[in-house]
This record gives C-alpha cells, structure tokens and sequence, in this order.
C-alpha cells in the first residue's frame, strides 16, 4: 500500500466526514439475512485429488493448433498481410477504398476509428489484434462487387479422426444476396461448408464439428465473404482446432445456483415477487444445489427500510439449499444522504460477517465474493469507478487464489461490477471503468488457469451471443479468464447503439447454474419466468487447464428444459445475437474465511487503473443518456425525490464535483486529473 497510499486514503476519509452526514443517532439496525434452511453440505471423501495437468483430467492435450494475430506487427495499424502461412485471396474491383479491400488485420480501436463505431465495438470476444472484412466503407462503384477469402496456413492433422473448429466470430448482415461461410478442405482438396452466416450474429464464440477424412494429412480453413458491395461487416478472432474434449468426473463436486440484481424496496414490491419466483424455480431443480450465491443489489439502497423489505422476501421465500454467500453491489452503496460507512455497516449486518469480501468452501467447490470498501455516493453523485479495495483485500485475494492454485482447485469468483470487453453490455463506455484498482486486480488475475468469474450488475439478458466471455490481458490475450453474465432478478436489458442500452417491456428474470466439476465447469442460464434452460456452455478448468474449445450446442444445447429436469418441446426465450434486433482456508462445512493479518486497511487506494484499450465512442460530456430517446420518462421507485434516476438521468461531471472544499482535493486525488467523464446512476 505505502505511506502515500494512507495518506490519501486518510485525506478521504476526514474529508467524507466533513461532507457527508452520519447515520441518525440511535437509528435501529438492519436485520441480519435468514440463514439458508437446507441442511450443511460436507465436501466429498476424496477432497484431496484435484488437478494438477494440463487440462485437468483430461485424456489429451486438447488444442492442435491456434492463431489469435497478436503477434502481428501493424506499423500502418492495418496490414493486409497476415500470419506466415495465412493468406488473403479476392476477386478483382478497381473502385472503392484500397484499406478495405479484402481481409485486413487490425484492432478495435483502429476499426472504429477508420470506420465509425455503430456496433462494430460490440465485439466483445474480440481482443488485441483481429481480422476483418469491412464492407460499408468499401465505397465500390455502383457496378462493382467482389468476394475475399482469408485462408489459413495447412494443419498437420494426421492421425486425427474428429476436430473441433472454434473461433470468436462477429458478423453484421449485408444487402440480400450477400453472406458469409466457413470451409474446410483437406490434402488441397475441395472445400466443404461448416456453416453460413446470412443474419446478424454479434459477438460470438463458435464451435463447428469437423470429421477428418481417413489418411488425411492436413486441413485448411477458409473465412468467406461473399458479394460484397457496401454491405456491413464480419470480423474473426481466436482461430483454433482442437480435439472434443473428454472429462473423467460424471458427478459435480457442487452445483451453485448464482442471482443478482433483485433490487428489494418496499416502494417496489414487484421485485420481491420476483424474487419469490425465482426461489420457486430454484427449490423446483431435480438437482439441488449446495449455495446460492446473491451476486450485489439485492436492496435497492443502502436505506434500512430497503433491508427490512428484504428481510420480509426472504422470510417468505427462503433458499433451501445448504448457504448463501452475499456480495455487495453498487445499490448496496446507494444512499446520497448517508454515508459510506453506514452502506458497509448496514451490508456487513446483513450478510453477517465483518469484511465486505469472503471465502466459502461448501461441499468441495470455492466461492470467494469480491466487495468494495469505500464508496461515496453524496459526492461521486452515483458514479463508477465502485469496487475501492483496500491493499488488505488484494493481498488476501492473491493469497487465496495461490493457495487454491496450488491445491489444483478451480475457484468461481462473483463480483458485482462489470469487466471491461468481456459479456455482454461491456463494449460500453458506462462500463469500461468499474474497478479503482484495476491494475492491481489485473495482476492478480493474470495467468490464473483454475479461476471463472462471474460478474451482475448491467441487467442485460442471458440469452445474447455473449452472455460468457474471456477477460483477457497483455500476458494471456485470446485466452484469458472465462467470465459470465448473471442476468438480473428484476428485469431483462439489452445493449443499443454505441453505448446505450433498453429495458425490455415484457417480464424478463433470470439466473446461472454452475455445475464444478474436479476438471471441467458447466454453466446454465436459465429463464425465471418459463422456468427454462435458455443457454449452456462447458469449459475446461483446473489449475493447469487451457482455454480453447467451448462445449456448447445451438442456443446452449439444451433449449426448453424444465427445472425438474423434463422437456415439452418448448424453448427459451432467444433474442440472438444482435440485441438491437431483439434477437487463511475455509472449512469444508462452509462459513467465511478471514485470514490472520488480512484486515482491510481503513479505506481503499485512489489508483484510477483504467484498463488500457478502453472503447471508443464514448458519449460527449453533456450528452444525457437516453435523453428525448426511447427510455425518456422511466421511473425508479427506489431512489429519493430529487436523487437521480436509475434510468435515464445522468450527470456530467469533470472528476471532483462542486461540494465542499475539503473534499475536492479528495476527491481530485480519485479522479487523478479530472479528466472530463459522463457517468450516471446505474442499474
């Protein structure tokens, strides 16, 4: 931490006092959370075999071969020239712009600015250096159109009988007549359709099937994009062939039921509802769950009769599982007329514990909930960065993460906040900036193979292309961590336009269901309101697993499963991919961990961190949100007469805002450079 980080942080807080009133004098406390009421879940008898090879228990090395153009260098921030072996073949045109003739490498920041934003930098799963196939910007003469192909180097695939083609893939629709496929050929021989793209398919993760003829020796991949005549766009990323991967454990050591984002106000009693509802599908799964996870904003404030409406949900819709680990989200921060410590006190009562963060270990599987120690929200007026984690949680993070790495464990992470670039929403601008100590947070993450991060906090649907991503870094860009979207208790958004988004009319609610197995993970989303399995993907984890190959069918490989575990023939809900088309060491018995010497210190760090790479298009300081637009005029019962709404109001704000003046200087060292910034209250 350093001294200059304490100081800082003691000229915070004296300057919190100063500004911000207290909670009242002889106020009653919040109640603490019911317990779950399902009996204590003990850990297997073979606790202590876990993985310590690659891909865990795997039966082979699963990745043949991969290529993510990182390694390109791109003196003119594009090139046309790609990976050695990787060629770019089209048809001729003397028209149009020269740049985008053809498959050009290059990266998001690069696309857009050349470009334009309008979607493009939805691409999430897209990471350093990618290609793309820019058509609108072509500019070809009226009688003009051409077709390009960006073609790999031959695989060795000898003695191979079945493979696995995955790569991230983000297409927008041309004019009619123009499409996209995917080839394979063998031996130099014709090439033969995996699949054709020929509607909008945002930001997502493929995985085609591929049958390897008898006695071939190699393969050969080929990305087309057919007539094209200033249609959309498709960019390609995280190219790999890999073996179907086989898993030795048939029995999870744990299955976790995760929500977030219910939101409970007494002023809203349609989100206890819901909540009651999605206890009901949850107590109706054939396979009950160990722990439930509530991922942040379970109260709409911090206000003490938002916790006593929670209590009263709870009471009448209990979990019947074994635990519950509680997070803290930025509702829990809410409040403008209190304080920061009243939002930590009256959250520590709650989840009954004395850290805003904590370590579970029920029935084998490790949950650790990150948590913000520090958020004003009278002077940040409801703005990010949220999660301010003093140098006592980090250090007790990569602690625990070593420790579990070390004891070849996979460990499932939840954190309100959003990651930058990594599920959906998170090419947003609202979202790029979540964490004040993100760099230290990088560092922590960094290479970890055993860890999957689960993070709430945007409400949009589950049923997007990428409601599961990767949080990649400079040290592991195209693999990465895998990360997954909770969906929302009380309510279904999607993305729209460069940075902005909707809230869907229609009843939407959702959850995950993660299933931890000793070498694998399988996530589920599932629709509250059908009581539906929606989507589904499986991944390798342990504590020296590979990324690569995701296990997952058409929509998640499971559509319309009941709860119980029975099928009608009905499907989930599935908007597609393209929203705007609607389309220290815990015991085995559970209970949180705290550390000896892991105290947090008294108030977090004031490093900005801002993650490198951040997405253009974002909003002119000034320009409100959704002002005049189509979520003009909504409404948000949970927040004060004169507060901000949750949607759609927003301020500008040019890093430490006019209060008092012993806590500009504060607050200057938050913001360090007051860089101009349009934030708002948030989901």
């Amino acid at each position: 931490m350093g001294a200059k980080k304490l100081g800082a942080l003691a000229t915070i807080a004296a300057a919190t006092m100063v500004a911000m009133p207290l909670a009242q004098a002889g106020e009653a406390d919040v109640p603490v959370a019911p317990k779950a009421t399902g009996a204590a879940v003990k850990a297997p008898s073979d606790m202590g075999k876990y993985n310590t090879q690659a891909n865990g228990t795997l039966e082979r090395p699963a990745t043949i071969w991969a290529e993510n153009f990182d390694e390109l260098h791109l003196p003119d921030w594009f090139s046309h020239t790609g990976p050695k072996g990787w060629k770019v073949k089209t048809s001729k045109a003397s028209s149009g712009e020269k740049r985008w003739r053809g498959w050009t490498f290059t990266d998001v920041r690069q696309w857009t600015w050349a470009a334009g934003t309008d979607e493009r930098h939805w691409f999430t799963r897209g990471s350093g250096n990618f290609a793309v196939m820019e058509s609108e910007h072509q500019r070809l003469a009226k009688d003009e159109s051409f077709s390009t192909a960006l073609v790999s180097p031959q695989i060795p695939v000898g003695g191979q009988n079945q493979l696995v083609l995955g790569f991230d893939s983000h297409y927008r629709q041309g004019k009619k007549g123009q499409n996209a496929t995917v080839t394979i050929s063998f031996d130099g021989g014709e090439g033969r359709t995996l699949l054709t793209l020929d509607k909008n398919d945002y930001s997502n993760h493929h995985e085609l099937e591929v049958k390897v003829p008898g006695g071939a020796k190699t393969a050969q991949i080929s990305f087309n994009y057919n007539n094209s005549y200033n249609d959309k766009w498709w960019a390609i990323d995280n190219v790999a062939l890999h073996k179907p991967y086989k898993y030795e454990d048939k029995k999870p050591t744990g299955i976790i039921d995760i929500i977030s984002d219910t939101h409970a106000n007494p002023d809203a009693p349609t989100n206890g509802k819901k909540w009651g509802r999605a206890m009901d599908r949850i107590s109706a799964f054939k396979d009950k769950s160990t722990a439930l996870v509530v991922n942040g904003d379970f109260v709409d404030t911090m206000r003490d009769k938002n916790y006593f409406e929670a209590e009263k949900v709870l009471k009448a819709h209990p979990y019947t599982g074994a635990d519950i680990l509680w997070g803290s989200g930025n509702h829990e921060q809410y409040g403008q007329e209190l304080s920061s410590e009243k939002a930590q006190k009256n959250f520590l009562t709650w989840a009954d514990r004395d850290k805003p963060y904590a370590e579970k270990v029920v029935g084998g599987v490790v949950l650790i909930a990150l948590g913000t120690e520090y958020y004003d929200d009278h002077a940040s007026q409801g703005k990010e960065p949220f999660w301010n984690a003093s140098q006592a949680q980090l250090d007790w993070l990569k602690g625990r993460l070593d420790h579990w790495e070390n004891e070849g464990r996979p460990v499932l992470i939840f954190s309100h906040y959003t990651l930058a670039n990594t599920v959906s929403g998170t090419h947003s601008a609202w979202y790029q900036n979540d964490y004040n100590d993100v760099e230290e947070l990088n560092d922590i993450l960094s290479g970890r193979k055993n860890v999957a991060f689960f993070t709430s906090h945007t409400h949009d649907i589950v049923t997007l292309n990428d409601w599961w991503g990767r949080y990649t870094l400079p040290e592991n860009v195209g693999d990465g961590i895998p990360v997954f979207n909770t969906g929302a208790v009380k309510e279904g958004i999607v993305p729209d336009g460069d940075n902005d988004e909707e809230t869907l009319k229609d009843d939407r609610s959702s959850s995950l269901r993660a299933r931890v197995f000793d070498d694998h993970l399988t996530v589920e989303a599932w629709d509250l309101v059908s009581g539906k399995k929606v989507q589904e993907v499986t991944l390798p984890i342990g504590a020296g697993a590979t990324a690569g190959g995701a296990d997952e069918g058409s929509n998640g490989g499971k559509d319309g499963e009941d709860a119980d575990g029975s099928k009608d023939g009905a499907t989930g809900t599935d908007e597609g991919g393209n929203a705007s088309d609607e389309g220290g060491h815990a015991s085995d018995e559970g209970g949180h961990t705290s550390d000896p010497g892991a105290q947090p210190g008294t108030q977090p760090g004031s490093q900005p961190g801002a993650k490198p790479g951040s997405q253009p298009g974002a909003r002119p300081s000034g320009e409100g949100k959704n002002a005049g637009g189509k979520n003009a005029g909504k409404s948000d019962a949970g927040r004060q007469a004169g507060e901000p709404k949750t949607v759609g109001s927003f301020l500008a704000t040019t890093g430490a805002t006019a209060l008092v003046p012993t806590l500009l200087g504060a607050m200057a060292m938050i913001s360090l450079g007051a860089v101009a910034k349009l934030s708002r209250k948030k989901n």
